[in-house]
């Protein structure tokens, strides 16, 4: 795979070129890139804003292996999200509150990765930052995802994040190839008669079609 991207924007997973090669007919143009670490995003900035305050008393569902469980806890503004790479999409949860000395905590939880039919984003890897929950759902992360209502961010450079350092290089990288491999093909409609296939496959079409005693 090649990655075009402008000098100086690498991301975690872009030395695999380097060993797996550059592939000029699956590219990955990247130079319209949004730097996710350190951003003004409200899942990665981490200067305080207006809105943050320290964790409050809720009743929660806690997601796990398939099942949830209501507890009671102290939870501060928590919000789902998806990396979508190619057709796998990987969904998150974190937790943004502020500490006993307010600082701004932010705490990032990987919940599921599922290999999906569709693709959504406009862009080969896209991030959605979701809608605040005030409690986490009974349900799959994956059933209640609202691509509508989340905000998109297209080519994220993911390096120094959580994203970052759960998700293996490999995999991302491997995502990607297959997903932009996947643009190249092209269906072979196959417009021939029946009489033409016969021909293909060998058959003389002045002794083969009549009917023989």
């Amino acid at each position: 795979m090649k990655i075009i991207t402008p000098r100086g924007n690498k991301d975690y997973y872009d030395y695999l070129v380097g060993i797996y090669g550059e592939d000029e007919k699956v590219v990955y143009d990247r130079r319209q890139y949004n730097v996710l670490s350190g951003s003004n995003y409200i899942a990665f900035n981490t200067n305080k804003l207006p809105q943050d305050r320290k964790k409050q008393k809720m009743i929660i569902y806690e997601w796990q292996s398939r099942h949830s469980r209501r507890v009671e806890k102290y939870v501060g503004q928590r919000f789902r999200c998806l990396l979508e790479v190619g057709r796998v999409h990987y969904y998150f949860l974190f937790e943004r509150y502020l500490s006993d000395e307010d600082v701004v905590m932010i705490d990032w939880t990987l919940l599921e990765k599922r290999e999906r039919q569709n693709h959504y984003g406009e862009a080969p890897m896209s991030f959605f930052l979701g809608e605040e929950v005030g409690y986490y759902h009974r349900h799959s992360p994956r059933d209640r995802f609202n691509f509508k209502r989340a905000d998109v961010i297209s080519n994220p450079i993911l390096k120094g994040t959580f994203i970052a350092s759960s998700i293996p290089a490999e995999e991302i990288f491997k995502a990607l190839y297959a997903y932009l491999s996947s643009l190249n093909d092209k269906d072979i409609v196959d417009n021939r008669t029946d009489v033409q296939k016969a021909e293909s496959a060998g058959f003389d079409r002045k002794t083969s079609f009549r009917n023989v005693k």
